[in-house]
Formats: structure tokens, C-alpha cells, sequence
């Protein structure tokens, strides 16, 4: 055994096979899409939102996928 996690994302919406995903210390947004295999045809990678509980409070956050590919956000 080389690495566990109890942590897991959720991905879902227009991405070709939404589901858990197990959550690595290097996990990124990117990654996410990734192992979900990417956005479907109909997915808007330009405004991905990504909820997160950090302190017992649900916070949402609005990016653009395509501007961090290409190394602007």
C-alpha cells in the first residue's frame, strides 16, 4: 500500500462519467475533470463551480477551466 484516503470529490454535471473519485494530496481541479473523463459535449468548462465545506460552512466557488489550462487564472 503506497497511499490511502478517506477523502473522496463528488464530480458531476456534464462530465463523461460522474461520480466519487478518491482524493490525493495532489488533487486539482483539473485532476477532477480529468478522472471524470473530461467534460461531456454540452459541458461549460468556463464557469465549473466547486463547493467545499471548510469549517463546518458550505462556500461555493465559480471557475473558469479553460483560462487555468491555459495558465491565465
Amino acid at each position: 500500500l503506497e497511499e490511502s484516503t478517506s477523502q473522496f470529490v463528488t464530480v458531476e454535471g456534464e462530465v463523461t462519467q460522474p461520480g466519487n473519485y478518491p482524493m490525493g494530496a495532489s488533487m486539482t481541479l483539473q485532476r477532477a475533470v480529468a478522472a471524470a473523463r473530461g467534460g461531456s459535449e454540452f459541458a461549460k468548462l468556463d464557469d465549473v463551480v466547486v463547493f467545499r465545506t471548510v469549517d463546518g460552512r458550505r462556500m461555493a466557488a465559480l471557475y473558469n477551466l479553460g483560462a487555468i489550462r491555459r495558465g491565465v487564472y
